[in-house]
């Protein structure tokens, strides 16, 4: 498997394993139990669809100029904010059924995830994917 493939599917373990550690901790602690795991529920699937548009974009911008890749990556990291922007513009339009807060962690899923991937790889994928190798 490809090495953006690999990585792109621990980033996406992450955000899974990271939102059912905050679902856990939010149902223990939050006031609305239910608006704060929509909330994280919400902002992760959104952290999900982030990561997936940077693996495309990644893939977009390998077979392009230096030039080229650097505006490309650029415009969409662009269109990354708006979509976070959106994402918690809409948890507030909601926010008497989807937590502000959840949202804001659920989306931050991503960061963190990319931040413990190195850790996911050694001990997850790598023995998923490089079985019998």
């Amino acid at each position: 498997m490809r090495e953006e493939k690999q990585t792109f599917l621990d980033l996406i373990i992450g955000i899974v394993l990271l939102s059912i550690l905050l679902s856990i901790v939010g149902v223990i602690l939050a006031e609305d139990k239910l608006a704060f795991f929509l909330g994280v529920i919400f902002g992760s699937f959104a952290a999900a669809g982030l990561c997936l548009h940077m693996y495309k974009t990644l893939e977009e911008t390998l077979d392009m100029d230096e030039e080229g890749a650097s505006k490309r990556a650029k415009s969409m990291a662009g269109v990354r904010m708006f979509l976070m922007a959106v994402t918690v513009f809409a948890a507030i339009l909601f926010s008497e059924t989807i937590s502000v807060v959840g949202t804001i962690l659920g989306i931050l899923t991503l960061k963190f995830a990319a931040f413990i991937q190195p850790m996911l790889h050694e001990n997850i994928t790598k023995k998923i994917f490089d079985k019998g190798r």
